[in-house]
């Protein structure tokens, strides 16, 4: 087999593997936010139950599989109006739009990289 035909079929390899972990990726995402979503309703309504008033009370924490965890991803608990992290605040919708570019780059970069296969392809 050629070197060049030898490229072109690794790159394929690589690329469908990369479309599998972007899938189960998708599985794992769906999944934590379905728990953070229960998660988030249980906090609210213990909060409602307890008529609490006041600053941000810490109503819990998400127990994430240590392959979930990531430096964008909220793990050090549910606030009733906003998560911290790292003495930062971050509300819900920045983080859902730093996944969404996250996200967006990466189904970029596939199909950048799969031009370039068909570009070799052709030649």
């Amino acid at each position: 087999m050629e070197p060049l035909q030898q490229q072109i079929l690794t790159l394929s390899e690589k690329l469908d593997a990369l479309c599998q972990v972007i899938e189960q990726l998708d599985v794992k995402v769906t999944q934590a936010f379905s728990e953070c979503s229960l998660a988030n309703t249980q906090a609210k309504d213990n909060y409602q139950e307890n008529g609490s008033i006041g600053g941000y009370q810490f109503k819990g924490r998400i127990s994430l599989n240590p392959e979930m965890e990531h430096k964008d991803v909220l793990t050090d608990g549910i606030y009733l109006d906003m998560h911290r992290q790292a003495g930062n605040n971050i509300t819900p919708e920045i983080q859902i739009q730093r996944l969404t570019a996250q996200l967006t780059a990466a189904y970029n970069r596939i199909a950048a990289l799969e031009e370039q296969l068909l570009r070799e392809r052709i030649h």
